[in-house]
């Protein structure tokens, strides 16, 4: 027995993260920007709760999508990548998240060329993204109100795409 999420029309859910305590999993949509909110019963099964759009901001039309999202380890924050292949638009889309779980979107942070992978330092105080056309690796400071600062960038190849820290 298959059990359907019902994803909204035109959302593309892409990447998920978890919520650290409640039974709430967050996905970027890569069709229609921003993050869909579910709650997950004891049984597995997801229903949509929330639809969170980009605030603020009018993306261009046609080649821009999300990437990785990933939530931070006391639940105050998710980020997410957003890329263009075609403009001029690569951010990191910050997203506090609210009490019941549901997220309320705070704004874009500037980011290299088709960000994509994302990961925290082990500590949770940084943001790290890869540039995956860019070439460079990005860290960002995680201020306590979601802003993100950037701390550096280093050069590497071309084309990475994920990151794993420890």
């Amino acid at each position: 027995d298959t059990l359907d999420a019902g994803p909204p029309e035109g959302t593309g859910p892409r990447h998920l993260a978890y919520h650290p305590s409640l039974p709430i999993l967050y996905f970027s949509n890569e069709q229609h920007l921003g993050v869909s909110v579910y709650d997950r019963a004891k049984s597995g099964q997801l229903s949509i709760r929330q639809v969170c759009d980009l605030s603020g901001v009018e993306p261009p039309q046609g080649g821009i999508s999300s990437s990785d999202i990933v939530a931070t380890p006391d639940g105050r924050f998710l980020f997410t990548g957003i890329r263009s292949k075609q403009d001029d638009f690569n951010f990191i889309s910050r997203y506090e998240v609210l009490e019941n779980g549901e997220i309320k979107h705070l704004g874009l942070t500037p980011a290299d060329k088709i960000p994509w992978g994302l990961a925290l330092s082990p500590d949770s105080r940084f943001l790290l993204a890869t540039g995956f056309e860019a070439a460079t690796l990005m860290a960002y400071r995680i201020g306590n109100d979601g802003s993100l600062e950037r701390a550096g960038t280093l050069s590497w190849d071309k084309q990475i795409s994920d990151l794993v820290t420890r």
